[in-house]
């Protein structure tokens, strides 16, 4: 048996040998389409897209609305301001009616020429049947032709020392509202006859790679990334869909933040929208371009070492925060008393 092998092994080196120059060849070429490829695809996500003022009311109609979700944290506030920069009238959902209320008022003192509309509703109660139908009512008569899916948080933790009901809302508020609303809006934007519309869906970074204590947090992401690129396959030529997967975004970004790649909610949000009409998927800034191709060409094994050290590494920072938070609380209450 040895012996046959032993033949089948020469046969194929003298074949190999007789070859080798033709086969170095083309695998040189495929080699190097390949890379070219991949060159060409960063360059053209690099390009400064926001000069072309894609995302903009001559494209999606003038007078007309964007719908964003997720109002309240730090990058909906910044897609609310980036929006209204462009001229867009906005119409905003959040859970907090003071923060809501403030942001407004807030935008109204900048920007003269739009109206602005907001929704205070708990995205936990997506359950409920006239969840959908007390959106349906507010903006009805609206002419929507841009929605933002920005709600969402985050779960990092340990699996299994996660409470059962803090997954059960996470789920509720993260994957079942954004279908709701994009099955509703859809059939509303493909109503408008001979005019464009959006949709952007706000995903991660965490949704394309296995991340320890990421589990549910990745797996939630990974859905509204794979969700809206098969939207975007079947949605027709007048409705750009974007699923935008952002690295790192902090509200105050240091010196070394920035090499490390943070980028603030306000170069996030002109990022994505440069990107809209462009693209139907994107990491949006550039700096996130760079970070997702280079994860994407270096080899697994080399992946696998920087998330295992990144999950515990975010884990700690959170843990830090809460204690914090906590310690904050608790002298808060103390001076109550």
């Amino acid at each position: 048996m040895k012996v046959k092998e032993n033949l089948v092994i020469l046969k194929f080196l003298k074949l190999y040998g007789k070859y080798e120059n033709k086969a170095f060849r083309i695998f040189s070429v495929i080699g190097t389409l390949i890379l070219l490829r991949k060159f060409f695809k960063v360059l053209n996500e690099l390009i400064p897209w926001h000069y072309f003022k894609n995302c903009s009311p001559q494209r999606y109609g003038e007078g007309s609305w964007a719908l964003i979700t997720g109002t309240t944290n730090d990058l909906g506030r910044a897609l609310a301001y980036a929006l209204a920069q462009r001229g867009f009238s906005l119409c905003l959902l959040g859970r907090n009616y003071e923060k809501l209320n403030n942001l407004k008022l807030e935008l109204q003192g900048s920007f003269k020429n739009i109206f602005i509309h907001t929704i205070t509703i708990d995205f936990q109660d997506s359950l409920d049947q006239y969840f959908l139908e007390s959106i349906q009512n507010e903006i009805d008569d609206l002419d929507i032709s841009i929605m933002v899916n920005n709600v969402g948080g985050g779960i990092i933790d340990n699996f299994t020392e996660i409470k059962e009901k803090k997954i059960k809302e996470f789920l509720l508020v993260t994957s079942l509202p954004l279908i709701k609303l994009c099955h509703y809006i859809l059939k509303k934007m493909k109503l408008r006859k001979n005019k464009k519309s959006a949709i952007i869906n706000v995903s991660s970074i965490a949704g394309l790679y296995p991340c320890p204590y990421f589990s549910v947090y990745s797996s939630l992401e990974a859905f509204i990334d794979m969700f809206s690129r098969s939207l975007a396959k079947e949605a027709g030529k007048d409705i750009d869909i974007l699923s935008v997967r952002p690295f790192l975004v902090a509200k105050s970004v240091s010196v070394l933040g920035k090499l490390f790649g943070f980028i603030t909610p306000s170069e996030c949000a002109q990022s994505i929208l440069s990107k809209v009409g462009v693209f139907n998927v994107s990491y949006g800034h550039w700096k996130h371009v760079l970070q997702g191709n280079i994860l994407e060409i270096i080899p697994d094994i080399f992946k696998k070492m920087f998330f295992k050290f990144l999950g515990p590494y975010i884990l700690k920072k959170e843990k830090e925060h809460r204690q914090r938070s906590a310690r904050i609380n608790l002298q808060f209450d103390n001076n109550q008393f």
